[in-house]
């Protein structure tokens, strides 16, 4: 499954694989651990962008049983090239950000995660002591401070992650009361220790806040100017150019300079992709869920509407889908929501296909123009409005259309204490 945070990783992945350095969701960055807060891209649409927006229309030959594009045996060699020239790359990288006198590269070194597991200064000790010495010598970065409140590291052979750390939320908090996605953290600590008084003052903060900011944006600005410093020097660069792009691009191909930028983009969404996200989400959608409650306490539930509706103003479409779940369990959904968060699962969709189609119809530069955009911006939703605009796609669904509905509360399958977000 992917998160929506990661939709810009699936782009960047489908592109590079259109360039040549032909990957296609294997970095090493964005094979970490699931985020808990993950979203599964919708993969069919009654009315698709195919359609409406593209020439190039996929066919059975193209997709697999789940809808979903099939690589080829040409991607598949790409693909295995890529990871040798990615190993040599991302191993070079971690190396100099750690040996650099910045705090904020160790930071960004903390998170990438290691290819070699041989490699003691990648362990997860090691790369936890490199972002807690990076947050000490940066106090004053709220993108060091935000890493470092949200890193969630577990020890070497174990399976799933750590938790968040008490203390380092309480930090943050301090650091930014107004944010929304503190808060949810706060929440998620509450929940892990069913402190009911903590729940509902987590759910008044979030209801009240003026902001909701995930430091997405300013982490992808970050490993993008590490990125394009790299391929100032072309030692530096060397592993990722020595992939053949001769036969690579489709007819309305990229120049060269474009490629170069959409390289650097792309690299800086994956190693973005592969950091942890904001925590709490899940647990609003649990706490707010009147059929699952066993508290008694009623009075909640609006709190739990409030606090909803902060997520549903978000920038950023994960946290906004989330905020629909809550409002949609929590029994304070009211029409305009229901006909809202449907338009906005319609937009996810369509773009989604736009970006995969994209790839492989022109060579990437829809897919350019995009980060382009993005990159000047700090709002998902518009951008991805804008992205449907520009393909002619209408941004309300055709009234025959449904979205699907997504699971926002534990099945019986599912643990007591744990809450699933899928489609």
């Amino acid at each position: 499954m992917l998160c929506i945070r990661s939709a810009f990783v699936a782009s960047s992945l489908l592109l590079l694989c259109s360039l040549a350095p032909a990957m296609a969701g294997v970095d090493s960055a964005a094979t970490q651990a699931p985020d808990p807060s993950a979203v599964s891209v919708p993969s069919q649409a009654t009315t698709s962008v195919s359609e409406t927006a593209t020439s190039n229309p996929p066919t059975e030959d193209t997709l697999d049983e789940d809808g979903e594009y099939k690589l080829t045996d040409e991607q598949m060699s790409k693909m295995a090239a890529y990871q040798t020239a990615n190993a040599a790359y991302q191993h070079d990288l971690a190396r100099d950000l750690r040996e650099s006198g910045v705090p904020r590269d160790w930071a960004l070194a903390s998170q990438l995660w290691p290819i070699d597991s041989s490699d003691a200064s990648a362990s997860s000790q090691a790369r936890e002591l490199l972002l807690d010495n990076a947050a000490a010598a940066a106090p004053d970065d709220g993108l060091v401070q935000w890493l470092w409140a949200n890193s969630t590291f577990r020890p070497d052979g174990t399976c799933g992650s750590g938790g968040l750390k008490p203390e380092r939320v309480e930090s943050l908090l301090a650091r930014e009361p107004d944010n929304a996605a503190v808060w949810l953290m706060a929440l998620h600590l509450a929940v892990a220790v069913n402190d009911e008084g903590a729940i509902d003052a987590a759910l008044v903060r979030i209801a009240g806040a003026r902001r909701i900011d995930t430091h997405f944006v300013e982490l992808v600005q970050a490993w993008r100017v590490v990125n394009a410093k790299r391929a100032q020097s072309p030692e530096l660069w060397a592993p990722l150019n020595a992939i053949d792009r001769s036969d690579a691009l489709a007819p309305s191909s990229l120049s060269a300079q474009e490629q170069e930028e959409s390289r650097i983009t792309a690299f800086a969404f994956i190693h973005a992709g592969g950091a942890p996200s904001s925590q709490g989400g899940p647990d609003l959608v649990k706490v707010c869920n009147v059929a699952k409650d066993k508290t008694g306490n009623w009075q909640r539930f609006s709190v739990c509407g409030d606090a909803a509706r902060t997520l549903t103003r978000a920038g950023d479409l994960l946290t906004r889908l989330l905020g629909y779940d809550a409002l949609r369990v929590s029994a304070q959904q009211t029409p305009e929501d229901a006909s809202d968060e449907r338009q906005m699962r319609w937009i996810w969709q369509q773009a989604s296909q736009i970006q995969m189609q994209a790839s492989q119809a022109d060579g990437g530069r829809v897919l350019l123009t995009f980060w382009r955009d993005w990159l000047n911006g700090s709002n998902e939703v518009d951008l991805l409005t804008q992205q449907l605009r520009r393909a002619g796609v209408p941004l309300v669904p055709p009234p025959m259309w449904k979205a699907s509905t997504p699971r926002s509360q534990p099945s019986d399958e599912d643990s007591d204490d744990e809450a699933t977000i899928v489609d």
